[in-house]
């Protein structure tokens, strides 16, 4: 009997064994290969048709994250154009992030099928077909204007050109019609007035009039490429800005667009001629003064007047002169006789002793009286009854009559004061500092000025506006130095 066979597993060593597919997460795809490898990997992945998506992923990784790496390699922009052109979004924005870098951009601006492939992406989505969507376009416009300046200028019913000129004017998306007009101005760099290149198709006003009607709008991004497309299409001379302004309607909304543009985002709010900003009046809130606890000083002739009458006639003269005589107020006999002190002791003259200085307080005011009050922790108060300082010294006709009068009920009563708490007096303004840096918006609005008001029919037509120009130059003194050509051509 022969011996039984006993079956032997067989072991593949590692260098035989099959790869396992990748993950498709690319950044450990990465970690596994070093750079190059991997890219010889997913070249024959490719061309083998094998795990595409996780090549196309890795591709898109690569295209933002680390765009040096397959920029200069000429297999991965003819895949990706094949891609695009069959409608594959993942390749479409790989191409779009890649077309950032300008070598890339010009290898793609020169692959004889990058336009043929766009514009028909373009003419897709214009026919409704369904495997073109809004995001697809997106990308392929965004292509498109990295290119378009390899193509200026373009030529006369240029094919992708007409397309985006139908398509800006069906859209309302605003990153779409950003990227439409960057195109168009760059297609018209070099153009002339020949009508023998695309200026010809972009004369139609329908186009002047959306670009110009987001001169009125807020937003910056969207005004700066306006007026850079607007500059571009009048760089060419007197023809194309009598096309511009052809529209009354349109003719309006650019002076007047412009003439707002110059201060764009300008801190000119408290500038006393913004009339639109105008600062409103805020007055100080009146209120009367709190009650003096001194006589006010003696000055001028007043001071001479009472300096040369005799005692005791000069200490009650001054007495009603500096206090009023009010019923309920007081005040304490040391704080009258320091007043009275102070006011003549630098003088030669002879003063009333102090015994017969407080004696004569109530021959100056009849109500007055000297009291002795006694307070709680059982000292003494001297005090002088029915009279107290005034806020300012009064001449000598009215302090008499006052007296006359006796005494008021109250302090506030007193309509005799001197009126400094009846003044009227407003908040300060804020102080107007003219702006000396301009931004974007005002630079790109004074060439394109200068540009416009430099032909005879732009003059012709912004010397309406020639004092709304004037009025923004005082507000902001830095455009006059950059407005000069087109102020000295709005005089001539």
């Amino acid at each position: 009997m022969s011996n039984p066979i006993h079956a032997t597993p067989i072991v593949i060593p590692p260098e035989a064994q099959i790869p396992t597919q990748p993950s498709y997460n690319p950044l450990a795809a990465t970690a596994q290969f070093k750079s190059p490898e991997l890219l010889t990997y997913i070249e024959l992945n490719i061309k083998a048709g094998i795990d595409l998506k996780w090549c196309n992923d890795t591709l898109l990784n690569w295209s933002k994250n680390v765009p040096a790496l397959i920029n200069r390699i000429p297999w991965v922009l003819d895949y990706l154009l094949v891609e695009t052109e069959k409608y594959n979004h993942s390749c479409a924005l790989a191409l779009r992030n890649l077309a950032q870098d300008p070598e890339f951009t010009k290898s793609l601006a020169i692959h004889p099928r990058s336009r043929e492939i766009l514009s028909d992406i373009l003419l897709k989505y214009e026919n409704n077909e369904h495997k073109v969507d809004g995001e697809l376009l997106g990308y392929t416009v965004d292509i498109i204007e990295a290119i378009s300046s390899y193509f200026a200028p373009a030529p006369k019913d240029d094919a992708t050109v007409l397309v985006l000129i139908r398509l800006f004017l069906a859209n309302s998306n605003r990153a779409l019609l950003i990227a439409m007009m960057r195109s168009f101005s760059r297609v018209l760099v070099r153009s002339s007035t020949s009508g023998e290149d695309c200026s010809f198709n972009l004369s139609d006003g329908a186009i002047w009039d959306n670009v110009t009607s987001f001169l009125l709008t807020n937003d910056q991004e969207l005004i700066i490429t306006s007026l850079d497309l607007l500059y571009q299409f009048t760089l060419a001379g007197p023809t194309r800005i009598a096309t511009l302004l052809s529209s009354q309607q349109r003719e309006e909304v650019i002076k007047t667009g412009l003439v707002n543009l110059l201060i764009y985002q300008l801190p000119v709010d408290t500038h006393p001629l913004s009339l639109s900003n105008l600062q409103p009046l805020r007055l100080v809130k009146r209120s009367k003064p709190a009650k003096p606890v001194k006589a006010p000083v003696l000055s001028g002739d007043l001071e001479d007047y009472i300096m040369s009458l005799s005692e005791p006639l000069r200490a009650s003269t001054w007495l009603r002169c500096t206090y009023r005589a009010v019923a309920p107020s007081e005040v304490t006999q040391i704080s009258l006789w320091k007043s009275y002190e102070s006011q003549f002791e630098k003088s030669d003259i002879k003063m009333l002793a102090a015994v017969d200085f407080i004696k004569n307080v109530s021959k100056a005011f009849t109500g007055a009286c000297a009291m002795i009050v006694n307070l709680d922790d059982g000292g003494r108060k001297f005090i002088i009854k029915g009279i107290e300082p005034r806020h300012e010294p009064v001449d000598v006709l009215t302090a008499e009559r006052e007296a006359n009068a006796g005494p008021l009920a109250d302090s506030d009563s007193d309509s005799l004061l001197t009126g400094l708490e009846l003044k009227a007096s407003q908040e300060p303004i804020a102080p107007y500092i003219a702006p000396e840096i301009l931004n974007e918006v005002n630079l790109s609005t004074v060439g394109l000025l200068n540009v416009l008001i430099g032909s005879n029919v732009g003059k012709e037509s912004f010397k309406s506006v020639k004092g709304d120009i004037w009025h923004r130059v005082s507000i902001v003194p830095a455009l006059a130095g950059e407005l000069s050509d087109a102020l000295k051509n709005l005089d001539l």
